[in-house]
């Protein structure tokens, strides 16, 4: 009879368990930051990737990855007009770091990597 008990049990758990309800929607898309928008047009000169990040208040966004050799416009958003921001490029291995600091950007600043 015990052994009757701890079966009845053991299946009631498992049934539970198994009919839990599962939410597979994404989340919804991101809004992009409020603010103009202003074209960066980052250089590499490096053999790697560089990823580029615009640091404002202490926060890094990452705005887009750069070829090696090449040069991109690369859209900056949501940066308040005449703020001093921190231009940063990572390489894409992270074995080194370049940033600019104190800019203020305007349409078509131009920055090149190193």
């Amino acid at each position: 009879m015990r052994r009757a008990l701890v079966a009845l049990a053991l299946m009631s758990v498992t049934v539970a368990a198994c009919h839990r309800k599962v939410d597979t929607t994404t989340a919804p898309a991101k809004e992009p930051p409020p603010g103009p928008t202003y074209t960066l047009t980052v250089t590499n000169n490096l053999t790697k990737s560089v990823n580029v990040y615009v640091t404002n208040g202490g926060v890094d966004t990452f705005v887009r990855q750069v070829q090696p050799t090449s040069t991109e416009q690369v859209p900056v958003k949501g940066v308040p007009a005449n703020t001093p921001v921190t231009l940063k490029a990572t390489t894409a291995d992270g074995s080194s770091t370049y940033t600019k600091a104190n800019v203020s950007l305007a349409n078509n600043y131009t920055w090149v990597v190193p």
